[in-house]
């Protein structure tokens, strides 16, 4: 427990780190809004949970902040947004409320992240979700370690899920690209619609014919990529 409290204070320690890193936004950057962290253990008192979650959030918010090519919601514009709409419920929140405060922020992406932590280990997810889509454009990453080590854990997966992290501004792609055929529209459509039902032969199908009309389409490209 007292090593809970020391990584709770350490993350802390980051939090101006993370506000100047938020700071950086710029015209024809894909928009990303890190929601709230839940830290599940019913080990660790409330206060400790909370602090735990705050920092956690931070850390996300500095590592995704420092991606020059990423326009980062501020979050205390996440958390003003979260009150007024009510959407967190004891502290939780579903993942459609998620997706769909993110849209009203603006957010084309929002990221999630779940710590477990047991009696001596700790592991912690991060996955990130389109808000149009609802899809997952790269896939889901966890790692576990320690208990005590909680801190090099989430710095590390945090670094690993943002290395190499390319996403698609669909507000620039739609502004400098000509007006897509109807054809292609649909077979990406239909792609996505396969794609969220788990058929990722039939969505790849789809993809291809896409691109085959326009070989430019960017967003087919990647989705293609995404269920080979």
């Amino acid at each position: 427990m007292r090593a809970l409290r020391y990584v709770a204070s350490a993350f802390l320690l980051i939090a101006p780190a993370a506000a100047i890193a938020q700071q950086t936004a710029a015209v024809g950057k894909p928009t990303v809004a890190i929601m709230p962290v839940t830290v599940a253990a019913l080990s660790v008192p409330a206060d400790t949970r909370k602090a735990l979650e705050d920092a956690l959030a931070n850390m996300l918010a500095t590592e995704f902040g420092n991606k020059p090519a990423i326009q980062l919601i501020e979050r205390q514009q996440v958390s003003d947004l979260l009150t007024r709409q009510q959407l967190m419920v004891s502290g939780r929140m579903s993942e459609a409320d998620a997706v769909r405060a993110g849209k009203l922020l603006g957010a084309q992406y929002v990221v999630f992240g779940s710590v477990f932590i047991e009696s001596k280990t700790a592991r912690m997810d991060i996955r990130l979700v389109d808000t149009e889509s609802g899809l997952n454009p790269k896939a889901p990453f966890k790692k576990s370690g320690s208990q005590d080590k909680l801190l090099d854990i989430v710095q590390e997966l945090a670094d690993d899920f943002t290395r190499d992290l390319k996403l698609v501004n669909r507000a620039v792609v739609a502004a400098t690209e000509q007006p897509l055929p109807v054809a292609v529209i649909m077979a990406y459509s239909r792609g996505l619609d396969y794609e969220k039902r788990g058929k990722k032969q039939m969505a790849a199908e789809q993809y291809r014919k896409a691109l085959e009309l326009s070989p430019s389409h960017a967003e087919a490209k990647a989705a293609l990529d995404r269920v080979r």
